[in-house]
């Protein structure tokens, strides 16, 4: 969650925040998207080392939440990482049970 992020087509200070949950997780992660003035969004599932392993692309114009099926990812600690083109807007990490 940021505070303050400003893109090149923002007119002023926006308040982004993405909630993942359930923490840990099972087969599906859960994205409540809250990311005004930000049309697209890449979501990515790296391993603990920096391994891209998962990439998405969401439109944020109508989804303000999403389902992530990640049944296919073994158990264990990952990394997720959400962007806007070259904007990286979080890094969290997130666990497979």
């Amino acid at each position: 969650n940021l505070d303050g992020v400003q893109t090149s087509r923002d007119q002023g200070n926006v308040t982004p925040s993405i909630l993942t949950y359930p923490q840990p997780f099972r087969d599906q992660l859960q994205l409540a998207l809250n990311i005004p003035s930000v049309p697209t969004l890449d979501l990515e599932i790296l391993s603990i080392s920096g391994q891209s392993l998962e990439l998405k692309t969401n439109s944020t114009k109508d989804a303000k939440s999403d389902n992530w099926d990640l049944s296919h990812l073994p158990q264990g600690m990952f990394w997720e990482q959400v962007r806007h083109e070259d904007l990286l807007l979080s890094t969290q990490k997130v666990m497979k049970e």
